[in-house]
């Protein structure tokens, strides 16, 4: 504790887990593309929108819901509707 009763060092707060902007923008940046051809139609060689229009489709990409499948057996599959849903629920990053 210092004179001001306040401790000399403080626990900053994990980061989320999940990918930064920079990997979707590089190391993930194919299946980003992929997801936004199929999920919305545009391809991104040739549209010209605001970063705000792209930030908020990339992170609707990021919280699809899964696909709840139940197998004839009663086993409950949950399979990612996104090439980058796919990525992350295989993948530790």
């Amino acid at each position: 504790m210092n004179r001001a009763g306040l401790p000399n060092y403080v626990e900053r707060p994990a980061r989320p887990a999940g990918p930064t902007w920079l990997s979707l923008c590089t190391d993930l940046e194919p299946m980003v593309h992929a997801d936004l051809q199929q999920t919305y139609g545009v391809d991104l060689s040739v549209e010209h929108r605001c970063w705000h229009w792209w930030r908020d489709r990339v992170r609707h990409l990021l919280t699809v819901p899964p696909q709840i499948i139940v197998t004839p057996r009663g086993q409950v599959i949950e399979y990612p509707q996104t090439r980058l849903g796919i990525y992350l629920t295989t993948n530790d990053t």
